[in-house]
C-alpha cells in the first residue's frame, strides 16, 4: 500500500500539462519525480544533458525529490536550471 506522501506526490506529478512540461520519472517507493519543461535546454555536448538528467533521477529515487527541470533562455542567460524543495538551484556540469 503506497503512503499518503506518495500518493499526493503522483497527483502533482499527473497534474504537469502535458503542453509544456515533459513527465519523465516517477518512483513510487519514495514519491519522488522529474518533469522537464520544454524549453529546458539539456547540452548536448560533453554528456552534461544527460548526467543532468541521472542526476535528476538519483535525487527523485534516493531522496524522494520532486525535481523540475525548469525553463531556460541559452547560453549568457544565468536562470536556475532545476527547482526542488521550493528552492531552484542553478546545475553546472562540465565533463569536458
Amino acid at each position: 500500500m503506497q503512503s499518503n506522501y506518495v500518493l499526493r506526490a503522483r497527483e502533482k506529478y499527473d497534474s504537469y500539462d502535458p503542453s509544456c512540461w515533459t513527465k519523465a520519472y516517477f518512483d513510487y517507493d519514495s514519491g519522488g519525480f522529474n518533469v522537464y519543461h520544454k524549453d529546458h535546454q539539456f547540452t548536448p555536448t560533453g554528456g552534461g544533458g544527460e548526467a543532468e538528467k541521472i542526476v535528476g533521477i538519483l535525487l527523485a529515487k534516493h531522496n524522494g525529490k520532486q525535481v523540475e527541470f525548469l525553463p531556460e533562455q541559452g547560453i549568457g542567460y544565468p536562470v536556475p536550471d532545476l527547482g526542488f524543495d521550493e528552492q531552484t538551484r542553478n546545475f553546472d556540469l562540465n565533463l569536458a
